[in-house]
């Protein structure tokens, strides 16, 4: 059965039979039985093992609230013909996009995203967008693409989803640059609800593998727009799925699988591993399986094309988030070292792991600021406080003050303009960043005050303000609380610098330090107000479909190939889709 179909199934208890007894409820049972209760229950757990609940869950784990879906989705949801597949669901906004800019924009897709997160093959996007074409233009769901509802009888679930969740992602792509952000993420909203309206029926995967792709394009989504789904129960569930389909282990031959079926298992597997790291790494939490019990290859160079090379960004992904995954396991879950190894043999072996990878980088994509970030963020976890060291030597906090606060000044011009923007990691990224920053100023301040000036000081520090009102802009004003928790905890801490050029660790007390511990170790209920409310920012409600008309030329894509293969033949009205199709700018995956 496939992976998001069992998320589908209805709930049956003893054949549906409910069981009373006269025994008198004692005072515990009154209270676990409480409206209360269960509501905090059902917020943090879902009824049934369905994708669907999944995604209401909202952003971080242990979240005491659900996200509340719009009135149209939940009366969709909650149904009584939801779980079958003869109930209509809403295509108003599909049906309102004109066809050039779907083709565009899953063209978008493909040469943007998939040489990063090869989920699934080209031909998926094709296949899929294909169906749901043939759909309208037979009249089985609608006649065009201006009509309101889809009937039973077109294409399955699956294909509808993947063409939803295709279009979703690719809309946001380069929308900063071109000043059109809330509008591309409000179109990219109203596609992601109209979309998952789909799993309530039964999707028409070919195996569990296709289920798990699905499932995977749902959490990339959902790092894009953090108020769309809990990435944290999405990533768990995407990685529970590939060990139980074994994905983690090489292929035996004696199953008799063809190559093309061998080599799409492995790179499904590794785009999980990729983004389950990740995810761990920001929040802290353990890693879903361990590097030692995978033994599954690196997936073959994929044909794109002209565009050979096209993989190589994915591989080097997966390379550093091994290195990544490595560190995590050493600082916060108790792996041994190497027999014989000094902790400071541990740290110079990593460094030197970090090195080769970013050396490698450059020969391979050459210089970026997403490379930079990614080599200053790997330092900064190396030498981080952790529960295995809480007060690293003044060496190693050095060493983090400077690598966090350059990964902040990398990452600074991405979180405003990036083309692949992702809010979600780039929120516990800073603030994991600002807290070590704080760390290291209250424990190595004379170290540090000595290699940089007080500007210098002021302006590393300062960075991390920026950045968190930066992302707060983008629809999650929720970050700018730790904008000033960090700025009244570095005010104490730079109170002297301008005056003696020394940092003052004496108004920094133990009330202080329990913050900033608190911080520094968020524990398994999350940070507080990285929780969200329900739905974006904007105005989700409502799309007005005259978007298309009025700024056509922003989602005119035609010549998008030619500069992508670096020709030099490009259609007027597309200067923000020429520079967004520069690699090295598209590299933020970590």
């Amino acid at each position: 059965m496939p992976v998001s179909a069992r998320y589908l199934e209805n709930e049956e208890i003893d054949g549906g039979e409910t069981r009373t007894s006269s025994r008198p409820k004692d005072h515990l049972e009154r209270i676990m039985e409480g409206a209360e209760l269960q509501s905090m229950v059902s917020a943090t757990l879902p009824r049934g093992p369905r994708l669907i609940d999944l995604i209401q869950m909202g952003l971080t784990p242990s979240s005491a609230r659900a996200v509340a879906p719009t009135d149209e989705l939940r009366r969709s949801i909650n149904s009584p013909s939801a779980g079958t597949s003869k109930a209509a669901v809403s295509a108003k906004v599909l049906c309102s996009m004109p066809g050039d800019i779907v083709e565009s924009l899953a063209k978008n897709f493909v040469h943007k995203v998939l040489p990063q997160y090869p989920i699934f093959p080209e031909v998926v996007v094709w296949d899929s967008l294909e169906s749901v074409r043939s759909a309208f233009a037979a009249g089985r769901a609608v006649q065009s693409f201006q009509g309101h509802a889809l009937g039973a009888n077109g294409p399955g679930s699956y294909q509808f989803l993947t063409t939803y969740l295709v279009l979703a992602i690719s809309v946001t792509l380069g929308s900063a640059r071109g000043g059109h952000e809330s509008r591309c993420m409000a179109l990219s909203s109203s596609l992601f609800e109209e979309g998952v309206q789909h799993l309530r029926r039964q999707p028409q995967a070919d195996d569990d593998v296709a289920a798990l792709q699905t499932d995977l394009l749902i959490l990339l989504y959902a790092t894009i727009n953090p108020r769309s789904a809990n990435v944290w129960v999405l990533s768990g569930a995407a990685m529970r799925s590939c060990l139980e389909l074994g994905l983690h282990r090489e292929c035996p031959g004696i199953l008799g699988l063809n190559e093309d079926v061998v080599e799409l298992r492995r790179r499904v597997f590794w785009v999980a591993y990729t983004m389950d790291r990740s995810i761990c790494s920001a929040i802290q939490r353990p890693q879903s399986i361990p590097d030692a019990a995978i033994n599954t290859r690196f997936p073959l160079p994929f044909d794109h094309g002209p565009n050979i090379e096209s993989n190589l960004p994915f591989l080097g992904l997966v390379q550093y988030h091994q290195i990544l995954s490595e560190m995590t396991q050493v600082h916060f879950q108790g792996a041994p070292l190497a027999d014989g190894a000094t902790w400071e043999d541990w740290l110079s072996s990593i460094e030197h792991k970090l090195r080769s990878w970013y050396e490698q980088s450059l020969r391979e994509s050459g210089k970026s600021d997403m490379t930079e970030f990614t080599l200053a963020r790997g330092l900064t976890t190396l030498h981080r406080p952790s529960p295995r060291v809480p007060i690293p030597s003044q060496r190693s906090l050095l060493l983090a003050f400077e690598a966090a606060s350059s990964s902040a000044q990398s990452h600074r011009d991405h979180i405003q303009s990036g083309f692949f923007r992702r809010p979600w990691l780039s929120a516990h990224h800073t603030l994991e960043g600002a807290v070590i920053v704080l760390f290291c100023l209250r424990h190595a301040g004379d170290a540090i005050t000595q290699k940089f000036s007080t500007s210098s000081v002021f302006e590393r520090t300062k960075v991390f303000t920026a950045n968190f009102l930066a992302i707060a802009s983008q629809g999650w004003p929720e970050v700018s609380s730790y904008a000033a928790i960090y700025e009244r905890l570095l005010g104490t801490l730079l109170g002297a610098v301008f005056v003696s050029g020394k940092v003052n660790t004496h108004n920094f007390g133990p009330a202080q330090d329990e913050e900033l511990t608190r911080l520094l170790y968020p524990g398994p209920a999350q940070l507080e107000k990285l929780r969200l409310g329900s739905g974006y920012g904007g105005d989700m409600s409502i799309f007005d479909a005259s978007f298309f008309d009025l700024e056509h030329d922003f989602f005119d894509f035609e010549g998008a190939e030619d500069a992508f293969a670096a020709q030099a033949d490009v259609t007027a009205g597309t200067e923000l889709l020429d520079h967004a199709f520069g690699v090295d700018d598209f590299a933020f995956a970590i």
